[in-house]
């Protein structure tokens, strides 16, 4: 028979790396969003000034 403890340290072992690989999902696909968004943002800003002629 296996004690309460081991069964609650591994699901919380199992816990753990799930959120810790979901956060690796979520940092690698917010991360070039960012990136983009920020891209997007300087760029625009940049269009909207008016050119010198």
């Amino acid at each position: 028979m296996i004690s309460r403890d081991v069964v609650i340290k591994g699901w919380r072992r199992d816990c753990v790396t799930k959120r810790n690989k979901f956060f690796h999902v979520t940092a690698m696909v917010v991360e070039p969003l960012n990136a983009a968004i920020q891209i997007h943002q300087c760029s625009r800003s940049v269009v909207s000034y008016p050119t010198p002629h």
